[in-house]
């Protein structure tokens, strides 16, 4: 299955959206941009 994965990146905090090709959101997530090993495991989990 095709997904697309969009990300929205604030000063403090990144919101990550991911949706099939009708636009069904899959999945979406918050984190503090200081989570960079949940964030990279998350992309991990999602993008294979």
């Amino acid at each position: 299955m095709k997904k697309f994965i969009g990300v929205d990146l604030h000063k403090k905090t990144i919101v990550i959206c991911v949706v099939d090709k009708d636009r069904q959101v899959l999945d979406s997530r918050r984190f503090y941009c200081s989570e960079v090993e949940r964030i990279s495991d998350w992309f991990a989990a999602h993008c294979s």
